[in-house]
């Protein structure tokens, strides 16, 4: 029987929101020492620390988590005060979600003051009037993508932040320190990018797929435990994204292409139909795309200045660009969807992968190939192909994709930063060492079965 869920949170993500992801969990106040222990918690129980306090009151202690763990009860973490706790603590069985606990965990994050933030009562709905640098930095990339920033702006912005205190860092604040025209912090605003809301949305969605199946705190891996694991493991097990991830880096990019118009019309309210995307109109898809920037203030009738979407397309596609404005604008959305506030773009790719008749095939595929690093590790048991060498990861898959610029082929197969390639491609870099990796004709993804039988006919 699942036990109760206890849920922290105060700015980054409503109540609402929560139950929404998870009915029936108990909602408190963004913790702080003491709290822990208040929430009368037992064996099996689950806690999700997002929001805590720091400067009001002492922040919870790092030895009422482990009393807690110590007791039973399952203790995870993700966005902001969870994030913290979870890196400090997930080597004695925290459990820590996102991108920002990853950060902490690997040393990509060090200051505490990357997640605090300035924000009004809970009565007002704890409205943010100063954010996270965090979600500046992010915010300051996607400017820096659609070229609304340069990138000496961003890196002299995210100084100036750094210079600050984090109470001081308004964007009206930053724009002064780096130069540049007050004026712009309307804009960034506008493409505000919440990173922490973002992994709060990812470990409410992981708790709520786990609250059938008992965990138990974690037990440390050391690196030789890893490697033993990799030699004497049995078959691999593969998750969607996993399998996602398998026909990003194998398939031809031009699949995804569909996908993201598709989402970009649902995020607009198009009537245009999703029910075969084989038959969707794509000149009409890329025309919603392009009102869609428009919209956002990104881009004009005219589509956008040829500067940015030479940071996005190739020769060729700029070429047609040119000539069709809505077919850059829709390029660029494409190979940037996820950097978009509305809703988390994979989503729309997963739910299209899990309709799909090839599922199972790929499903099957997906796990020998991450099965391949095993096999690679009997031979030699000191070799970690848990964590290869991103500069070597990027050379292999050079080779591999037909491309002249790998950042504009990766962007094209879902990875729009280093670190999303290199995670998504990490699992695989056995098979792909080791020339093992097969090239996939996607077609269209979300092909029902009725296909199959059309295909085998």
């Amino acid at each position: 029987m699942t036990g109760r869920i206890v849920v922290t949170a105060g700015p980054t993500i409503s109540p609402a929101e929560i139950g929404r992801e998870i009915p029936g969990a108990e909602v408190c106040a963004p913790i702080a020492f003491g709290d822990a222990f208040g929430y009368g918690l037992t064996a099996g129980d689950r806690l999700l620390i997002l929001d805590g306090l720091f400067l009001q009151r002492p922040s919870v202690r790092h030895k009422e988590l482990l009393g807690l763990l110590d007791d039973g009860v399952i203790v995870a973490g993700a966005s902001s005060m969870g994030a913290l706790r979870a890196a400090e603590l997930h080597t004695f069985g925290m459990l820590g979600y996102g991108e920002i606990f990853a950060g902490y965990r690997d040393g990509r994050l060090e200051a505490d003051d990357e997640v605090a933030m300035v924000h009004g009562s809970p009565q007002d709905g704890y409205p943010v009037f100063v954010d996270a640098l965090v979600n500046i930095r992010a915010t300051l990339a996607h400017a820096e993508s659609i070229g609304l920033l340069s990138e000496s702006d961003s890196v002299a912005m995210v100084a100036a932040a750094r210079e600050l205190p984090f109470t001081a860092r308004h964007w009206t604040t930053l724009l002064s320190e780096a130069d540049l025209p007050r004026e712009l912090a309307s804009s960034l605003r506008n493409l505000r990018q919440d990173v922490k809301h973002r992994d709060a949305v990812q470990a409410l969605r992981q708790i709520r797929d786990q609250l059938d199946t008992p965990v138990r705190p974690q037990v440390p891996e050391t690196i030789w435990s890893v490697r033993w694991r990799q030699r004497y493991g049995g078959a691999a097990e593969v998750s969607d994204v996993d399998v996602l991830n398998f026909v990003r880096l194998c398939g031809e990019s031009e699949w995804r292409y569909l996908a993201c118009l598709q989402q970009i019309a649902n995020w607009c309210d198009s009537p245009v139909r999703e029910a075969d995307p084989g038959l969707a109109d794509v000149h009409q898809l890329e025309w919603i795309a392009h009102q869609y920037l428009q919209q956002l203030g990104l881009c004009g009738p005219a589509g956008l200045p040829a500067t940015v979407l030479a940071k996005w397309l190739d020769k060729h596609e700029l070429q047609h660009a040119a000539a069709r404005p809505e077919f850059g604008s829709a390029l660029l959305a494409s190979r940037t969807l996820i950097r978009f506030p509305s809703l988390p773009a994979i989503e729309h790719e997963l739910a299209l992968l899990r309709q799909d008749y090839r599922y199972g095939v790929w499903a099957a595929e997906t796990a020998r190939l991450i099965g391949v690093g095993r096999e690679l590790a009997v031979g030699r048991p000191d070799l970690d192909l848990t964590r290869p060498r991103p500069d070597r990861l990027r050379s292999l898959f050079e080779r591999f994709w037909p491309t002249e610029d790998f950042r504009i082929e990766a962007s094209r197969r879902g990875f729009t930063s280093e670190h999303a390639f290199h995670a998504a491609a990490a699992p695989f870099a056995g098979a792909i060492a080791s020339g093992a990796m097969p090239r996939v004709d996607v077609g269209w993804l979300g092909q029902p079965s009725w296909q199959q039988q059309a295909d085998s006919a």
